[in-house]
């Protein structure tokens, strides 16, 4: 019996640490300026101590928790951008992981999650007055949205917030 303790504890020893259980949040950017702008999300990334966050899984490696590769496709990717008239909102929920690079297996890049632990985080959100289309690119047929990179005009906003919290955290473009 005594080996079988050992070999669990072991195996427990060797999975990857998430940190603290993810909260979820609910942010709110508003466009309070008079002209259109352009982001990407609402919110694009988090930051806690110094380190930078994404919010959603990167999509083209390897998830550290199984380390097993992940093909990535040959097209070219044309970010979608949300175009806010003057006076318009737009929610994003976050599940509350904070993803980052890693490594693992044959020191390959990963994505791995963190569930951040109480304090103040930043949320950050970029946004511009214009943006630049791809020549000869695919053009969005959804409503308020466009596809193209932002413009050199492009800056980021940081919202300090308490974290976790149950109310929504407002970011507004003044």
């Amino acid at each position: 019996m005594r080996p079988t303790c050992l070999v669990v504890l072991l195996l427990a020893a060797c999975g990857v640490d998430h940190g603290a259980a993810p909260q979820a949040v609910h942010f709110q950017l508003t466009n309070q300026r008079n002209t259109v702008i352009y982001t990407p999300v609402a919110v694009g990334t988090v930051s806690r101590d110094g380190v930078d966050y994404t919010l959603v899984e990167g999509g083209c490696s390897a998830s550290c928790d199984d380390c097993k590769q992940v093909e990535c496709p040959a097209i070219a990717f044309v970010p979608t951008l949300l175009e806010l008239a003057p006076g318009a909102s737009v929610t994003q929920d976050w599940d509350g992981r904070a993803w980052t690079t890693d490594h693992c297996g044959s020191n390959f890049a990963c994505d791995l999650w963190k569930g951040l632990a109480s304090g103040t985080v930043t949320a950050s959100t970029a946004f511009a007055a214009s943006y630049t289309a791809p020549p000869g690119g695919p053009t969005s047929s959804v409503s308020g949205q466009v596809n193209g990179q932002l413009g050199a005009d492009a800056t980021v906003l940081e919202t300090p917030f308490d974290y976790p919290t149950s109310a929504t955290v407002a970011i507004v473009l003044h």
